[in-house]
């Protein structure tokens, strides 16, 4: 039989890295816009009228239950734009990090590359 764990063990854990990620790195040069999750689940209704559904963890052997997938799209509550706003208004020594730190990523480290000479 395989391992299940809840749909919302599944979230807390998607939120957890990207918020371990965010954390790791002082000058993020990028945003999460959203997050598409395609899991097989079990889904059973419990007596109380209720529905339970359970994230699978596919093992390598075959199981005669059959398992349903849904796909979740997850996104954050601010985007990208409003969360930009509120680093350049609270942070705006971070946000001149960010943003020289964007630049030298996007010209490969040399402020006087602007392009292919066409």
């Amino acid at each position: 039989m395989e391992n299940s764990f809840s749909l919302k063990s599944l979230i807390e854990a998607a939120k957890k890295d990207l918020m371990q990620a965010s954390q790791d790195d002082s000058n993020p040069l990028f945003f999460v816009e959203k997050l598409d999750i395609e899991v097989a689940v079990r889904i059973t209704q419990e007596a109380k009228g209720g529905v339970n559904i359970q994230i699978l963890e596919l093992g390598g052997g075959q199981s005669s239950e059959k398992a349903n997938k849904i796909k979740l799209s997850l996104s954050p509550i601010l985007n990208r734009d409003e969360k930009r706003a509120l680093l350049q208004q609270k942070n705006p020594e971070i946000w001149e990090q960010i943003e020289s730190a964007s630049i030298t990523a996007l010209t490969k480290g040399d402020e006087d590359l602007v392009g292919e000479p066409e």
